[in-house]
């Protein structure tokens, strides 16, 4: 039983930083775009060149990304 417990939080804690990465990578990608295509191509070679750090800060904007999510679910009013 033990090890099933173990399986299922291994998953739910794997998906769960998964998404946060995908999530920080689409905020920031939506953040240098604003920035034209130097935003763009900066973020292009953010990621052939420093990806352990790039997806370092994509998984904590990711994971502040969620947390806003779960905090407009909860209070169901916009973020400030």
């Amino acid at each position: 039983m033990e090890n099933a417990l173990l399986i299922v939080t291994t998953v739910v804690v794997g998906l769960l930083c998964a998404a946060a990465l995908i999530l920080g990578a689409i905020d920031l990608f939506a953040r240098a775009s604003e920035k034209g295509v130097i935003g763009l191509v900066l973020y292009v070679l953010c990621w052939l060149f420093l990806s352990p750090i790039i997806a370092l800060v994509s998984l904590l904007v990711g994971f502040y990304v969620l947390y806003q999510i779960i905090v407009l679910i909860y209070t169901k009013r916009a973020p400030s």
